[in-house]
């Protein structure tokens, strides 16, 4: 992907949706086949997201940026799916935030919490 890497900061993939992520940023195409940065996925067509700071990579002195999906944003900032549902149980005894789901699984399921129930 071609953007200048001093303004990863203000770009946004996919459909905009209702968040300070989409206002005043400038929309650039999906980097379908880039991996998410959090999930490790691979971005598909049609998938949201932004793009955050990696730890610079080659040694050329420009910040690095990688794709994220907005849902695994989303996930990193409020916990996993069984954080949610059960703290306890499944941060305190099973040490496992994502509920036994996998990373995207649990994020795409913590988009779906917020949007019925509010951030917690």
């Amino acid at each position: 992907m071609s953007i200048d890497p001093l303004q990863w900061w203000e770009s946004f993939f996919g459909d905009p949706w209702p968040s300070g992520v989409c206002e005043d940023s400038m929309q650039v195409p999906t980097p379908v086949g880039d991996p998410c940065v959090l999930c490790e996925e691979l971005i598909e067509d049609g998938d949201q997201g932004s793009f955050i700071g990696m730890i610079p990579q080659l040694g050329n002195g420009h910040p690095a940026y990688g794709p994220v999906h907005r849902e695994c944003s989303l996930r990193a900032v409020v916990g996993g799916i069984g954080h949610l549902e059960n703290h306890d149980y499944w941060c305190g005894k099973m040490h496992d935030p994502d509920g036994g789901r996998s990373y995207r699984a649990s994020s795409v399921m913590v988009w779906h919490w917020v949007q019925v129930r509010g951030i917690p």
